[in-house]
């Protein structure tokens, strides 16, 4: 089913055909299409890739890159940089593959390697660009192209593309801020690391495909993909899925800028679920989507996790809380202090002439940067849960504490003019 908005500018409601961007869900996509070669004997999982890359080589560093595999650029395990994209305005030319890999990519940097091949888990998205130039060197196709002929045309995904035609970004709904502001679309090279575009129906006929037998792939290869390859810590890897519990849950998530994510099904009773908003804020909806979808249809495999986080998340919205009503309540009090003295007569307005009230102002204004920098930006998030993410600290706040932190930055920075007053001497 469909809810929300499509945008909130115009109020457009978003509908069951509504086109998304899925951001990291593109890779078990991808995975897929990489499958088919393998099926077709063109591609070897423990091969090194290099065998096959013309267009591209894997700069020299102090490890081997003949230990690149197939096996290990799907399941993380690679040691290859880059872990995600921000994309390009849509306005924007796009690079090459080639140069975005040699690190044309907004900022993100290049694919390099940074550890040995095998030796452990680290998510790359560059892993997955490197993976879409080695699906072209051997179908001699464009990634989108060979993708829709390999995977989306056989399940019958006629809504889904990684360079999607004017015909389904007509149906495309507009990304968001967390403060629900509009966003403007990004377009991205690295198109097997984040930019699918589909919609619920189609991604449901993907999750069907994962679970039953299918045209594309055989019972065998979607056993392999969901067999574990690495143990990360948080799930175990497979083939481009994560994998919870012993395997009972497969998924993935996604995150572009404006978009968020979510798909995970049951391989043993064939349930499964995809969740896609068009916003930035929708985290906690996810993860309470994916925790009450569980203890209905995941047999509780997520219930210890799914406790974490929300008790981790009753703590930090106290600890936001806290420091908003304490920022206020400092404010206040100074505020009061100060507006006493200029109602009573008692004081005027001008620079602090003691150094000790000089420096009482310049604590005030600091006071009020510093909190501005906390809760404004990801680093208070940071600070507390020790994950640099893309969010302000503000947002994972209610709407009412947010409405009071605002508050309480404006009466600091009211704060920090009264402070120009002093005591008229005697």
């Amino acid at each position: 089913f469909a809810l929300g908005n499509a945008s909130t500018k115009t109020n457009e409601l978003v509908q069951t055909d509504s086109v998304f961007q899925v951001g990291s869900i593109s890779k078990p996509v991808a995975a897929w299409a990489a499958m088919t070669l393998v099926r077709d004997g063109k591609l070897n999982l423990d091969e090194p890739v290099f065998k096959y890359l013309n267009r591209w080589a894997i700069p020299n560093s102090n490890f081997e890159p003949s230990k690149v595999t197939l096996r290990r650029i799907l399941s993380h395990t690679a040691g290859l940089t880059l872990h995600g994209y921000p994309g390009f305005a849509e306005s924007e030319a796009l690079p090459t593959i080639e140069q975005s890999l040699s690190g044309d990519t907004n900022g993100s940097g290049s694919v390099t390697l940074f550890q040995a091949p095998g030796e452990g888990f680290s998510y790359s998205g560059g892993g997955y660009t490197l993976l879409q130039l080695l699906i072209e060197e051997v179908s001699g196709m464009s990634f989108a192209q060979y993708v829709q002929e390999a995977v989306f045309a056989p399940l019958g995904m006629t809504s889904s593309s990684y360079q999607p035609d004017a015909q389904l970004l007509a149906r495309r709904v507009v990304p968001h801020s967390p403060n629900l502001e509009v966003m403007p679309q990004y377009h991205f090279r690295a198109q097997a690391a984040a930019a699918l575009h589909t919609t619920a129906a189609d991604m449901a006929r993907f999750i069907q495909a994962n679970v039953a037998s299918n045209p594309v792939l055989s019972d065998e290869m979607r056993a392999l993909m969901q067999t574990e390859v690495v143990d990360a810590g948080f799930a175990k890897v497979g083939l481009g899925f994560f994998l919870f519990g012993d395997g009972q849950l497969v998924g993935h998530s996604g995150a572009n800028q404006g978009w968020r994510a979510d798909m995970v099904f049951n391989p043993v009773s064939g349930a499964g679920v995809i969740m896609m908003t068009n916003s930035e804020n929708a985290g906690n909806f996810l993860t309470d989507v994916r925790c009450h979808w569980d203890s209905s249809y995941g047999a509780d495999v997520l219930k210890s996790w799914c406790e974490y986080i929300h008790s981790k998340r009753d703590r930090d919205r106290l600890i936001y809380t806290a420091l908003a009503f304490a920022v206020l309540a400092l404010g206040t009090l100074l505020l009061l202090w100060r507006l006493v003295l200029l109602i009573s007569k008692r004081a005027i307005i001008k620079f602090p002439s003691s150094a000790a009230k000089r420096l009482g102002m310049f604590l005030a204004i600091g006071l009020l940067f510093f909190s501005m920098a906390t809760l404004l930006t990801p680093i208070g998030a940071y600070w507390v849960s020790g994950f640099f993410g893309s969010v302000a600290t503000i947002h994972y706040a209610s709407i009412g504490v947010a409405r009071l932190i605002y508050a309480s930055f404006a009466l600091l920075f009211v704060v920090s003019i009264c402070l120009f007053t002093q005591r008229k001497e005697a």
